[in-house]
């Protein structure tokens, strides 16, 4: 199980059909590993009687980190915008370290005034490193999403 969520402000610089933003805040990440083996020896005359071993086990963590953003938007018109986002994570110290980087790219269109569509397609760089047991987390993920978009 791995959660994640991110709290920031982006203050939007400059005017007309291109602006540029960048924006600061928190990052809280969860993650929890977990797994359950069981085992079975029988000997090989069969006259024995069989023995069974079973166990489970489960490591978690969760930090907070610095989260960086930076952003383009061209409109084209008030309802049709295209963007292009940029966003880092940086843990050092502590029982967790790593990073977390993105990059996204994508259309926004506003049939409504208050909710839209958006299409992108993102890259995302996951590493995390646990001190003990030297665990990692080594995660690339890429491809494309389509969601709602509500503005206030």
């Amino acid at each position: 199980m791995r959660s994640a969520a991110q709290l920031a402000y982006r203050w939007w610089l400059g005017h007309g059909q291109d602006v540029f933003g960048i924006g600061v805040g928190a990052a809280y990440l969860h993650a929890r590993v977990s797994g359950t083996g069981t085992a079975t020896a029988v000997s090989v005359d069969g006259l024995s009687f069989p023995v069974s071993v079973s166990g489970t086990g489960s490591a978690g963590e969760s930090v907070v980190a610095p989260l960086l953003e930076l952003g383009w938007k061209h409109a084209f018109s008030p309802a049709v915008r295209m963007f292009a986002e940029a966003s880092g994570i940086r843990k050092n110290g502590g029982r967790v370290d790593g990073h977390i980087y993105g990059a996204t790219a994508g259309v926004e269109w506003f049939p409504a005034r208050q909710v839209g569509l958006v299409f992108d397609y993102g890259i995302q760089k996951i590493r995390l490193n646990r001190d003990q047991g030297n665990d990692r987390l080594d995660v690339r993920l890429t491809g494309p999403s389509a969601f709602v978009k509500v503005r206030f």
